[in-house]
């Protein structure tokens, strides 16, 4: 049983802190106030999330307008808080209580050898700094939504950009972060 629960950055909770459930609890409110959304954390947090489960949530809201390429960086911002994907060296969705768990947007740097095996590297969590440029200009960068469980294990759940050649040509050299507020294309 879930005792209580701290949501951060889910949907229109900068910050809820529930402190104590009861084995019964009874959520009251006014349209669009947020009554769903505490039940989908809460629904998140008990389930271990998952891209499934995710994907079943935007669809059940009917926000599951995918991009034909499969980049689901459109759908995926409503679960964040006033809509914005933050940027891959910032917080995302955080649901804890006795256990943590963490959903925010990770850069990969991707390298296809000769064989057509893909190999791929998770990035820091701070901006990509010039001494690492040497390192990725073979390479493309994917960035993905994913979940980091209270091991700090990092799981991939779906891409929300593909940073490839034509990206790269318009950050190097050196790499420079977007100074737009949109997470189009975060090189973290």
């Amino acid at each position: 049983m879930i005792e209580s629960l701290n949501i951060r950055n889910y949907r229109l909770f900068k910050e809820l802190n529930l402190p104590k459930f009861a084995r019964v609890n009874l959520i009251t409110g006014k349209n669009n106030t947020g009554k769903s959304a505490l039940l989908e954390a809460v629904r998140l947090y008990a389930k271990s999330i998952d891209g499934g489960l995710l994907r079943e949530i935007l669809e059940y809201r009917q926000e599951n307008r995918e991009d034909p390429t499969g980049i689901s960086k459109g759908i995926v911002r409503h679960l964040f808080y006033q809509r914005q994907l933050p940027d891959c060296d910032e917080d995302g969705i955080i649901l804890e209580s006795n256990k943590k768990f963490h959903i925010r947007t990770v850069g990969y740097a991707v390298r296809e050898n000769a064989d057509g095996e893909v190999t791929r590297k998770i990035l820091s969590r701070q901006p990509v700094l010039s001494s690492h440029t040497s390192d990725f200009l073979d390479e493309d960068i994917e960035i993905y939504l994913a979940f980091e469980d209270s091991e700090q294990q990092v799981h991939r759940l779906f891409p929300i950009a593909i940073a490839s050649d034509r990206l790269r040509r318009l950050y190097s050299p050196p790499f420079r972060r977007s100074k737009r507020k949109s997470s189009q294309y975060c090189l973290c």
